[in-house]
């Protein structure tokens, strides 16, 4: 499905200044903050800060979480995290685990919010321009300095993990690894050729369930993507492969987990072995 739409990142910046509010000042922890259009966003320094923006004509939200420490000016790794269909960025936080490994690891964490609970991704559903939208959100991070252009990173759950993959394709260059959750790439219903891949590598983590109904899905979805990239078989548990576009894939399934996010009590626990492999796989300079 091709993006319907391509909002303009000056829409955004004018009602989100980032640069102007001081993202990242070392100061004590903020609660959460909200602002709404017209109202520029004031708060700064460490902690979790909620926005609302007028962009390409609709209200859109997202979470940052911004970590003890983090100075202005001086980019961390980003890590842009998509929510299950009808969940929200709170949820997903809380769910995931990642903001307090942000805190322990030093990087950020991006919460964009899919209008009515649903995303735009492989096969369903709208045509919200949400390529365009996320597109906008990690570049102005990256202008102001927060970001890591080197360093940005995708996962997502379930539909949010199909729009990770979407990502990849469509905006080359800007992430340098995904890691889809409980979801595949999923090409079916649509009328994508066989070009459809990233033109750049794009390092790979999945995670599933044995028990999840889309199990399937999962494996044959990265059955296509190793043939698109040209990638030798990935079995599920072993060791990243290397593909011969430069990129590294992996796989893993956990033993008895359904269609969630494996949590904590889950071997290997995800989010931290996700972290690990974003941290080890940086674009390519």
């Amino acid at each position: 499905m091709s993006v319907a739409r391509r909002g303009t990142l000056a829409a955004l910046t004018a009602v989100i200044v980032l640069a102007g509010c001081g993202v990242g000042d070392a100061a004590p922890a903020s609660p959460v903050t909200r602002a709404s259009v017209p109202s520029s966003w004031t708060q700064s320094g460490p902690g979790d800060h909620v926005i609302t923006a007028d962009w390409a004509g609709e209200q859109r939200s997202f979470r940052l979480h911004v970590p003890p420490g983090k100075q202005r000016g001086v980019p961390a790794p980003l890590v842009v995290a998509l929510h299950g269909y009808q969940g929200d960025a709170a949820g997903f936080a809380a769910a995931t685990g990642f903001d307090e490994l942000a805190d322990e690891h030093g990087f950020l964490v991006l919460y964009p919010e899919a209008l009515s609970g649903s995303w735009n991704a492989l096969y369903c559903c709208g045509d919200t321009d949400d390529v365009g939208f996320i597109r906008a959100l990690v570049e102005r991070l990256a202008r102001d300095g927060a970001g890591d252009p080197a360093r940005t990173y995708v996962t997502g759950f379930s539909q949010g993990a199909e729009l990770a993959y979407r990502l990849a394709v469509e905006l080359p260059g800007v992430f340098a690894a995904i890691a889809p959750v409980a979801a595949g790439f999923n090409t079916s219903g649509v009328a994508q050729p066989p070009t459809f891949r990233p033109d750049r590598p794009v390092s790979v983590m999945t995670y599933y369930g044995t028990l999840d109904p889309y199990a399937g899905q999962v494996e044959e979805g990265l059955k296509v993507w190793g043939d698109r990239v040209g990638c030798p078989a990935v079995r599920p548990g072993a060791a990243a492969v290397r593909c011969v576009d430069g990129s590294d894939v992996a796989s893993y399934a956990v033993d008895g987990l359904g269609h969630q996010w494996p949590t904590a009590g889950d071997q290997p626990p995800a989010s931290a072995r996700i972290w690990d492999f974003f941290a080890a796989h940086p674009r390519p300079s």
